[in-house]
């Protein structure tokens, strides 16, 4: 169940970093931001965590879905958010990249049958994306429309 919430802060963690280029108008933004978000919900579909006797499968799902929260962290510091968008964006950012550490140590200990680590991972994933969600309500706040993003 831990790791069920720990996704959906993962998932629901997304915004920009500030890449280079012109800024994004709020309609951009608010597009690439919620097209983010849904390809993320979807992919963290995959994963079943309830299902712990079998492990290899968990490792192999947590893979997928990091893979995917690397994808879309490395699209997210190549967006250029709109001024009054950017400092909540780039605490999104650098909580997706440190998601994706976290969702490999739990790859490593559902490969290794380490349940105690699994279980410390999934921890860690929802203690650092407070700051996430956080952020994602303030984007809210300030009008912006995210889409599914934060809505864990």
């Amino acid at each position: 169940m831990v790791l069920a919430a720990a996704i959906a802060i993962a998932a629901a963690g997304c915004g920009g970093g500030g890449g280079g280029g012109a800024r994004l108008s709020k309609s951009e933004y608010e597009q690439k931001m919620s097209s983010i978000g849904s390809d993320l919900q979807a992919a963290s579909s995959g994963i079943d965590l309830t299902n712990t006797k079998d492990l290899d499968k968990v490792a192999d799902a947590v893979a997928a879905f990091r893979t995917r929260l690397e994808d879309a962290a490395n699209k997210i510091d190549d967006l250029n958010p709109p001024a009054d968008a950017e400092e909540e964006t780039g605490k999104i950012a650098d909580a997706l990249h440190a998601f994706v550490g976290e969702f490999e140590k739990m790859e490593k200990a559902a490969r290794n049958g380490n349940l105690d680590d699994l279980q410390k991972a999934q921890q860690a994933v929802l203690t650092e994306g407070a700051e996430a969600q956080k952020a994602t309500q303030d984007l809210k706040d300030k009008g912006y429309d995210i889409g599914k993003l934060g809505s864990g």
